[in-house]
């Protein structure tokens, strides 16, 4: 889903859309770690998605500062 959105976007030429498509990506991904860690986990795996998390919020903030920069 987030690929066509990404390829739509992109034949556009259109930089805010590209990046919009892409926050998209990074929304659905931020809510499948919070699902996950919402979840019974080992300690060693709940670590690994707890970095992981953190590391897709930081990735999303930035995907979003870009999108409004081109407004």
């Amino acid at each position: 889903r987030t690929y066509m959105a990404l390829r739509n976007a992109r034949t556009g030429d259109d930089p805010h859309a590209v990046l919009a498509a892409a926050e998209q990506g990074e929304d659905h991904a931020k809510s499948e770690y919070e699902h996950a860690l919402d979840d019974e986990l080992p300690s060693s795996v709940r670590s690994v998605v707890q970095r992981q998390y953190g590391e897709i919020q930081t990735a999303h903030d930035r995907v979003r500062e870009l999108r409004d920069a081109t407004e």
